[in-house]
């Protein structure tokens, strides 16, 4: 499969990948408070939601990860009809709703207009680029964006997805599923490949996901697969880079952007360590490049 991205390469297919840490590294394992997913986050990484519909995760450096299934109010009287029903039962599903309300938007618009709507420390959002995606029968895009947060200039990437909603005589709604990662502008290249790592042991507790009937909740099923080829749509858009093991470098490795791999790049063998920071490739038959070594597919 070949992404749109400003690189013009065939990218890694990450099919059936679950990463895992190395034994005794920073990290930890969360159950959702519902235990509809477990999903591998360092240790240091504080935990802002761990329910089915709302996955997100925040460093110390504030760089997010996250994936979210929404219900977005088409206009206001079914805004208030929805907090008027949760008024009497609170207990309803989707209560207590987002007290928010738009028209149906686009993928990008949703980034654009909507994500500052949903919290006060978005500003000055723009759109640096959107590719188109796919993923269980659906279109997609990705949205590559920056934004000011408190005085930092922060950049992000999200995959969008519109999902059917409701539509009655008393309440309209439309839904999206979102996974992505932003953070500051100096870590967020840098550490693409953790983002990656910690989307990549996202596991969906299929009961749970079998339970809930909306609509949503079926695509959020799709969300791991979605997930596993997170290098493969992402890391083409930012330019992203292989590592290969050099005696000559301080740290033991050297580094080589995805489009410009050896012409023999197939005859090695590739792996995606956790966490890391893009894949590593070592030459056929030798030992894996670390104790957590997945071995993926080369490039085409």
């Amino acid at each position: 499969m070949k992404t749109r991205a400003r690189v013009s390469i065939v990218t890694l297919v990450l099919l059936g990948l679950t990463a895992c840490p190395a034994a005794g590294q920073n990290a930890r394992t969360l159950i959702a408070q519902d235990n509809s997913f477990s999903v591998m986050i360092p240790a240091d990484w504080n935990v802002l939601s761990a329910i089915m519909r709302v996955f997100a995760v925040r460093s110390p450096r504030n760089e997010d990860v996250r994936v979210l299934t929404l219900d977005i109010f088409s206009n206001p009287q079914s805004l208030a009809n929805a907090l008027a029903v949760c008024q009497r039962v609170p207990v309803a599903p989707g209560c207590p709703p987002l007290r928010l309300w738009s028209p149906p938007l686009g993928p990008v618009d949703v980034v654009r207009a909507l994500y500052p709507r949903l919290t006060d420390d978005i500003q000055q959002m723009r759109i640096l680029g959107a590719w188109p995606t796919a993923m269980a029968g659906k279109r997609g895009v990705i949205v590559r964006y920056q934004f000011m947060k408190h005085g930092v200039l922060m950049e992000g990437l999200e995959e969008i997805y519109l999902v059917p909603g409701l539509a009655t005589a008393g309440m309209t709604y439309w839904s999206f599923v979102a996974s992505g990662a932003d953070g500051p502008r100096e870590y967020f290249r840098r550490n693409l490949g953790l983002y990656a790592a910690i989307l990549e042991t996202l596991k969906y507790n299929q009961g749970s996901l079998d339970a809930a009937a909306r609509a949503p909740f079926v695509i959020g099923a799709e969300m791991r697969k979605l997930n596993e080829r997170f290098y493969q749509k992402w890391w083409p858009v930012l330019g992203g880079e292989a590592r290969y093991p050099d005696s000559s470098a301080p740290s033991g490795q050297g580094t080589i952007p995805l489009d410009r791999l050896p012409p023999d790049a197939q005859s090695y063998d590739w792996y995606l360590c956790w966490p890391g920071n893009g894949p590593v490739y070592v030459p056929h038959g030798h030992p894996a490049p670390c104790p957590s070594g997945e071995r993926i597919p080369a490039p085409r």
